[in-house]
């Protein structure tokens, strides 16, 4: 018999006394002695050693269990189980290792879509296949407003989305739980965002469509715009339209509240309610084309009251809505109002 069989003898005999204690690897009473003697059909008993784990390879391990297997008789399952669970253990620290790095990765990737770091055509596409995203959109970003600190207010959104055919990626921030979303079209948009406030009741904002993931850092800038903006009654998600009165409106932020601040402050004699009716008139006018009848109609009121509350707004402002410089001007100013000026306390 080889030595190391002895080693594995001696080890064997005294301490798989009982395989339900837990294995450690820091020397117990039972190991102060580190030499013993142990005698096997008639062999010289000789001082050994205890054999280290860590420095043989499985396959050696294994060719030696079976040998002492061979040789212990009754032994030889206490031996084969040590194994097992020395295996066991060491195949799941492994696991849990990579599954923590490959977590890691993942956030950092999506970090740098979403904070608009350069990439290349190629890292582009690497990044999108790490991520299990198609590398071409169209794409938007969801932003949800997060009630307390590691909260999640869409929790398993991505597997909930994964089992309609949507793929997405997900991050918790400080305020905000964020997705990017692959959309085949709008049925497919209204689906996604039907599911999110089934989810959750909390606010959310949508950018608009967006084909290059490298666009992310930007849309989800409009995102946090929509969260901002007046919500429509009832509806907890606001999607950004990205019409070009609406980009124009929130590129410069600072620059246009500024700009358009005189011009709202000159309906401060009125109630926030009133104001609001006035400007939702307005807005509803500009989409039917300036038809009164068909503003009306959506604003479930007479046409000529709709041309009085028009009337207002010309007294207010000092503008004439039969010049369409002065209609652009206002356009564009209840747009920045709308968009990152409301505020609830307003209503």
């Amino acid at each position: 018999m080889t030595v190391l069989t002895s080693n594995w003898l001696c080890w064997c005999a005294s301490g798989t006394g009982s395989l339900r204690q837990p294995i450690s690897r820091e020397p117990g009473p039972a190991a102060d002695n580190r030499d013993c003697r142990f005698r096997l059909r008639g062999t010289t008993a000789r001082p050994v050693r205890r054999p280290n784990l860590h420095c043989m390879s499985t396959d050696a391990v294994h060719a030696q269990l079976i040998e002492i297997a061979n040789a212990l008789g009754e032994c030889a399952a206490k031996v084969l189980a040590v194994h097992g669970v020395l295996s066991d253990v060491a195949a799941d620290t492994g696991r849990e290792g990579d599954r923590a790095l490959t977590d890691l990765q993942r956030s950092a990737l999506i970090d740098s879509v979403l904070q608009g770091h350069p990439f290349d055509e190629w890292s582009l596409w690497e990044t999108a296949e790490l991520l299990q995203l198609p590398s071409d959109g169209p794409f938007v970003v969801i932003a949800a407003e997060i009630a307390s600190p590691g909260t999640e207010p869409l929790p398993a959104i991505e597997s909930k989305l994964r089992s309609m055919d949507v793929f997405s990626v997900w991050r918790l921030l400080p305020d905000l739980q964020v997705g990017v979303v692959h959309i085949r079209g709008e049925a497919q948009l209204d689906h996604v965002l039907a599911l999110a406030s089934r989810t959750s009741t909390a606010r959310m904002g949508v950018s608009a469509r967006f084909d290059d993931l490298r666009e992310a850092a930007n849309a989800l800038r409009y995102a946090r715009v929509s969260l901002r903006g007046r919500p429509e009654p009832g509806v907890n998600v606001t999607v950004f339209d990205g019409s070009i009165l609406a980009t124009a409106a929130v590129s410069a932020p600072e620059v246009m509240v500024k700009l358009a601040a005189p011009i709202i402050e000159s309906f401060d004699g009125l109630a926030p309610g009133e104001r609001d009716v006035l400007f939702d008139t307005f807005r509803v006018w500009l989409d039917t084309e300036g038809s009164l009848r068909e503003a009306g109609e959506l604003l479930f009121c007479h046409p000529n009251t709709v041309r009085y509350r028009l009337h207002r707004i010309e007294q207010w402002t000092g503008r004439s809505l039969a010049r369409p410089r002065d209609v652009a001007e206002l356009s564009l100013v209840l747009e920045v109002y709308r968009q990152l000026m409301w505020r609830p306390e307003r209503r």
